[in-house]
């Protein structure tokens, strides 16, 4: 989120109404932008794929969980 903020920022007359879809639904290609997780997801001769970010997943938690939660 905090990338459409600055985003929002650069370009505050632009609106963004954002449509979430369940996994494995397909894409809403009649909308002018589409963000996906995986470019491989995006397929279409109306739109052009671009990766906008990069990211890393990671799993965290606290000390105290570790301590009450033991492998």
């Amino acid at each position: 989120m905090s990338h459409i903020e600055e985003f929002l920022k650069l370009y505050p007359l632009v609106k963004i109404q954002p449509t979430v879809l369940p996994t494995g639904n397909q894409l809403d290609l009649e909308s002018d932008l589409v963000i996906c997780l995986k470019l491989g997801e995006f397929n279409s001769t109306a739109h052009c794929g671009t990766n906008l970010i990069s990211y890393k997943l990671g799993l965290f938690s606290s000390p105290e969980y570790l301590k009450t939660h033991k492998k």
